[in-house]
């Protein structure tokens, strides 16, 4: 009898033993980012400039690669403009709204979304967004930051 019991009693500590660690593994895979390491690259491509006649859509590439040059897929990005909405106490007049996905208003499925905002590259190791420049807005030059850990990526655009 005794042998049973210590045999339970040891399969449930093993079982107690395995739940924690299965639990602590989860937890700490959720909500981890994975960002651009040192030496790495990131391109931001978009409009450099262009003449506003009416309201306007402009989609940006982001491309994010390991120092080696290779795509680096599911990276973290925190992508900000000066003038992209909302306004702020440094600018109090914004220029264009950035939206989540390419096409802008003309992607029925588009996201209008606050600068900065966060995004992550696809398994090539790129992200596209868009924006929508008004034709009130009048001419500007902005920069576009794109962020993933020490590494940083700019593309400045201007109306005419």
């Amino acid at each position: 009898m005794m042998n049973v019991r210590h045999v339970t009693m040891k399969s449930i500590t093993v079982f107690m033993l395995c739940l924690g660690v299965a639990s602590i593994i989860l937890i700490a895979g959720c909500g981890s980012e994975i960002t651009a390491p040192d030496g790495s690259t990131i391109t931001v491509n978009g409009p450099a400039s262009f003449s506003i006649g009416t309201d306007t859509n402009f989609n940006f590439t982001v491309v994010v690669r390991y120092a080696d040059g290779t795509p680096m897929p599911n990276a973290s990005l925190n992508i900000s403009g000066a003038f992209a909405f909302p306004r702020n106490a440094q600018q109090t007049v914004w220029h264009y709204q950035f939206y989540y996905y390419p096409g802008g208003t003309n992607n029925p499925s588009n996201v209008a979304i606050d600068s900065p905002f966060n995004a992550q590259t696809d398994d090539f190791g790129a992200f596209t967004f868009s924006t929508l420049v008004s034709v009130s807005t009048g001419t500007f030059t902005d920069t576009v930051v794109v962020r993933s850990g020490t590494s940083i990526g700019t593309a400045e655009f201007t109306s005419n």
